[in-house]
């Protein structure tokens, strides 16, 4: 119950999504006694990612499996039966290792909306927006071991 709402994602076009990168997006509104642990909402969700980087699908209980497997058998090919409807490309695994390797803490931007915030010292300046912002030493943690 640490979060009222999350969602994730881009939009495949405007600022999110170009032919040079793609902005993955994930915003989780917590309530007012999670924004007191910040680190700790964060931590879960760095580690959440490195979870990821282990394992791409959640594994399903067997019975569920075979179930799934046996419909698919008459709504698919045989090369889909396992896949699915999930797959939508083809399945490159060194692909997908080297778009989870991005998902890492230096590479992220955090931003916090909250009024609380309000009053910090913000020391750094972006060149081309001139938007000032705080530039702070992430726990070593929540960096991938």
């Amino acid at each position: 119950m640490w979060s009222l709402d999350m969602f994730s994602g881009n939009s495949e076009s405007g600022f999110e999504h170009s032919s040079m990168y793609a902005l993955l997006k994930l915003t989780v509104v917590l309530s007012y006694e999670r924004q007191q642990h910040l680190e700790k909402v964060l931590d879960a969700i760095f580690s959440f990612i490195n979870l990821l980087k282990k394992r791409f699908a959640d594994e399903e209980n067997s019975t569920d499996y075979v179930e799934d497997l046996c419909e698919s058998m008459h709504f698919y090919p045989p090369c889909d039966y396992i896949t699915e409807n999930e797959l939508y490309f083809e399945y490159n695994p060194d692909v997908i290792h080297k778009c989870l390797n991005y998902l890492v803490l230096e590479n992220a931007n955090i931003m916090i909306f909250n009024e609380d915030f309000d009053n910090l010292e913000l020391n750094k300046i972006e060149p081309w927006f001139k938007t000032k912002y705080l530039d702070i030493n992430m726990p070593k943690e929540w960096v991938e071991r």
